[in-house]
């Protein structure tokens, strides 16, 4: 019977798992590598698309008026900028009628518009008015008509009321001199 030298056997094992726990640790270095670029990729890629540009954006807004900073917040630029356009053509003591609620949310809101334009008083066309009737009647002197989209029908309100434009959208219409 042929003895088995089990120290060549205990040598080969002893190179085979130094070669897998080297190449394992040289594996798992790259891996760790890779991953660390992706995240620093995606870093970079979150800071220059996303927070950035809301950073910038925010820090921004600190200069406004504070009625002007929750305009621009809560519905944006284009709503801010209208406000501030409704705030310079209508003047403090006037009636500004809003649109029905179903046509525009937002301007159509008493409660929000009222929020945005006081002191003025905010009115709107009850909900089982016809506009047409409704607009036919407001022909004072103090009263304006904010236009948005069709509201309101154009012909009913250039009877009494001039038209300032703010955007092909949006406007209001003043009264008459």
């Amino acid at each position: 019977m042929a003895i088995l030298d089990t120290s060549k056997i205990e040598m080969g094992m002893r190179s085979i798992f130094q070669y897998h726990s080297s190449h394992n640790s040289q594996s798992r270095k790259l891996s760790v590598g890779v991953l660390f670029l992706g995240f620093v990729i995606q870093l970079v890629f979150l800071f220059t698309s996303i927070i950035g540009p809301q950073v910038k954006a925010v820090w921004g807004v600190r200069k406004l008026q504070s009625l002007e900073r929750s305009a621009y917040l809560s519905f944006g630029d284009s709503f801010s900028s209208y406000i501030s356009f409704l705030q310079e053509h209508v003047p403090l003591d006037a009636t500004l009628v809003i649109p029905r609620q179903e046509g525009d949310y937002v301007l159509g809101h008493v409660g929000i518009m009222q929020y945005y334009m006081i002191p003025r008083e905010i009115a709107n066309c009850a909900s089982d008015a016809i506009v047409e009737d409704c607009i036919r009647n407001l022909g004072g002197t103090n009263t304006y008509i904010l236009a948005v989209g069709k509201f309101p029908p154009q012909e009913q309100a250039l009877l009494r009321k001039n038209y300032v434009a703010f955007d092909e959208y949006r406007g209001v219409y003043v009264p008459r001199d």
